[in-house]
């Protein structure tokens, strides 16, 4: 069996504190999603059209965060 459009996407959601505040969202989620393949496939998956920011699409990895941003990645 291939990978099809039937994949399934797991969502992880993560909060920002005030002492991430700043923080480029590779290097947030580098650090929160310790379960990742690798900083690559973290990259891969933020301009894949797979994160967002307070529910609004990211694509940029050096997007920097703010305190209190609700980030959700849609991880394999």
């Amino acid at each position: 069996p291939g990978v099809g459009i039937n994949r399934y996407f797991m969502s992880k959601k993560f909060k920002v504190s005030s002492h991430e505040e700043g923080m480029t969202l590779l290097a947030f989620l580098r650090d929160q999603y310790r379960d990742a393949p690798s900083v690559k496939a973290l990259k891969r998956w933020i301009e894949g059209k797979r994160c967002t920011i307070n529910g609004r699409l990211e694509t940029f990895s050096t997007h920097r965060l703010k305190d209190g941003d609700e980030v959700v990645l849609d991880a394999d």
